[in-house]
């Protein structure tokens, strides 16, 4: 929980920042409620991959366990079952995150088109 609260912190505000500024005065609320969707998608859409990825190597009787959200006993040889999902998911979240930080790293410079505008004026 520390890593992902010091993760968020360290890239919402920025990033935040780099959007609203990239974007005219005028369509700064579209732009951030845009933001705000994409961010919020993308929390859900990790939520289910990552139950996808655990549950997908699971017995049928675990699965239940799984979705149930009860905190039920299992034995040690099912929560072996469980902890080996959840290293699958921390590899597929370690691997789309290196992933998205080389896309953006290689992504095309564009100078921003408002700047030349009001320097114009």
């Amino acid at each position: 929980m520390l890593l992902i609260g010091v993760g968020t912190g360290l890239f919402l505000t920025p990033n935040t920042t780099e959007i609203m500024s990239s974007v005219p005065e005028q369509s700064r609320g579209v732009a951030n409620g845009l933001r705000s969707m994409l961010y919020n998608l993308g929390q859900v859409l990790s939520t289910a991959l990552s139950l996808t990825i655990v549950g997908a190597a699971l017995p049928a009787h675990l699965k239940n366990v799984l979705y149930s959200g009860k905190n039920n006993v299992i034995s040690a040889v099912d929560f072996a079952f469980v902890i080996h999902g959840y290293r699958w998911v921390i590899i597929a979240l370690i691997g789309t995150s290196l992933l998205a930080l080389a896309a953006s790293w290689f992504r095309p410079q564009q100078k921003k088109a408002y700047e030349s505008s009001s320097a114009a004026s």
